[in-house]
């Protein structure tokens, strides 16, 4: 009964983000309009206004943003301007492309493959957006070092980058496609210990000075295409023996909705759960009264049996959830 419960939430909340609320809606559709044209003082005023309440989207409210954003690409795909695609694209990068928990939303990676596909100007930002969490699918539409990171992705490398003069500083890593979504910031926290094991060196300036810097190509092939996945209570395995290099499976704190996601991902009877359609929720009105199963009777096919009062239960959590976070939000 617990884990259908989980099912017909995660169910319920992906049905909620496919529409974005009405409020996420009016702020990333006033966004859009703004930065259609920044250098006015009306609209450098209404940005001052607008910031504060884009900052204060948490992470729950990420999904229903994107969404709300690909909602204006579908209706004004050619009425966009340079700048209004570009704050679009940039955002997708921010929201969903440097989170290195996400497997990568699907609807705005389609927008970025129409954007670049048709070479639509304004659309920088999202060929990075494409090589941090696109796939093989992508490698035709891009070019240049943004394929070629890609690539390697595809291959099964994790990218490192660091600071291009200094070479001292971590900057990022870009899991494999492999490792795209919460094993990604594992993957990252690993090869970030290691780094931190390599020895300074210094370089030394034509003036005398002297500065530190790590040499990036002392990091094990094997850590570099190490692969992290998570097993069924959702716990991160690794295919490299860790304590070879002295280093330890990191203890991440994940947001319940990623240790959710992962949880769901990791029992496919979970990842194919669904609401029942108007029909079957007839039909399960009907059935409601029936006895459940004894723990030693698993219930067989079909399984979205789900009685009727546990998801009324559900939809009603749900709602009370997007009413206290509105109230917060207002206070």
């Amino acid at each position: 009964m617990k884990r259908m419960l989980v099912i017909l939430l995660c169910a319920v909340a992906q049905g909620l983000h496919a529409s974005p609320p009405e409020e996420v809606r009016r702020i990333i559709r006033e966004a859009v309009e703004v930065r259609g044209d920044p250098g006015t003082l009306e609209n450098m005023e209404r940005w001052k206004r607008l910031v504060p309440e884009l900052k204060a989207f948490d992470r729950d409210d990420k999904w229903s943003v994107l969404s709300a954003y690909c909602e204006i690409l579908s209706e004004r795909f050619n009425d966009l301007n340079p700048r209004q695609l570009e704050h679009i694209m940039l955002s997708f990068s921010s929201l969903d492309g440097s989170d290195l928990t996400s497997y990568g939303n699907q609807e705005a990676l389609d927008c970025a493959r129409r954007i670049v596909r048709e070479q639509v100007k304004g659309a920088g930002s999202a060929y990075g957006y494409l090589s941090r969490k696109g796939d093989a699918r992508d490698l035709d539409i891009l070019t240049g070092t943004r394929r070629d990171d890609l690539a390697a992705r595809v291959a099964g490398t994790n990218l490192v980058f660091t600071d291009p003069s200094l070479d001292h500083l971590w900057r990022s890593c870009v899991p494999s496609v492999t490792n795209t979504g919460p094993q990604g910031a594992y993957v990252s926290a690993i090869l970030k210990q290691f780094w931190n094991t390599l020895e300074v060196e210094y370089h030394s300036w034509e003036d005398g000075r002297r500065y530190p810097y790590r040499d990036k190509s002392k990091i094990p092939d094997e850590l570099l295409t190490m692969v992290v996945w998570f097993d069924e209570d959702g716990n991160p395995v690794c295919n490299v023996d860790l304590s070879k290099y002295g280093l330890t499976m990191p203890e991440i704190d994940l947001p319940q909705n990623v240790r959710d996601e992962i949880l769901r991902r990791a029992r496919p009877e979970m990842a194919t759960a669904s609401l029942p359609s108007e029909d079957e929720a007839q039909r399960l009105e009907s059935v409601a009264t029936e006895p459940s199963p004894l723990p030693e009777q698993p219930q067989t096919p079909p399984k979205n049996r789900i009685p009727l009062w546990l998801g009324i239960l559900a939809l009603l959590a749900i709602v009370g959830m997007a009413v206290w976070k509105q109230a917060k939000r207002k206070r």
